[in-house]
């Protein structure tokens, strides 16, 4: 995947647990460029859990911060992200259990790979999304 960034996240300035180490400027971005897979889930877990501690806390809020309708289909990612976990797009849900985790960071990667399902190393991703703060 390219960048080692699941989530085609971009960068910023605010560091959670681990953050970009580069920047790729190619069209569509600046898109954030990680050190290492495990890097990559980090800070898509963190970011996921920062905007639901400040009360960003359904599937259809977080995926409309995620993914604004200005760049994204955002009505259709979100409905394919509620139809991963099994809720409805207004269900309050909390990101921080490793399994509805790693549902939602999978399915923001799918979505974010138009089409495209490259091999992830699950060791990785169990290990970035508990760094991220997942339990």
């Amino acid at each position: 995947w390219r960048n080692r960034n699941p989530g085609n996240m971009r960068p910023r300035s605010t560091k959670l647990p681990v953050d970009h180490v580069a920047v790729d400027q190619d069209p569509g971005g600046p898109f954030g460029i990680y050190g290492s897979e495990r890097d990559g889930w980090a800070d898509l877990a963190a970011r996921i859990i920062q905007l639901w501690r400040g009360g960003t806390n359904t599937v259809g809020g977080i995926i409309a911060v995620w993914a604004p309708p200005s760049e994204n289909n955002t009505n259709v990612y979100i409905r394919g992200v509620a139809s991963a976990l099994g809720v409805a797009p207004d269900t309050v849900i909390d990101p921080r259990p490793i399994a509805t985790m790693r549902v939602l960071a999978d399915a923001i990667r799918r979505h974010e790979g138009l089409g495209s399902d490259p091999a992830w190393n699950a060791d990785e991703r169990e290990a970035g999304l508990r760094l991220g703060g997942c339990v």
